[in-house]
């Protein structure tokens, strides 16, 4: 299970570093 949760944690980070730029900048414009 800790292997799995590793690939998919992985996964996810080479995913939000092109998602999270606009993610952050929603968020930030969104609450506040």
């Amino acid at each position: 299970m800790s292997e799995l949760w590793g690939q998919l944690e992985q996964s996810a980070l080479k995913n939000n570093r092109t998602f999270n730029n606009k993610a952050t900048a929603s968020a930030c414009f969104t609450f506040e």
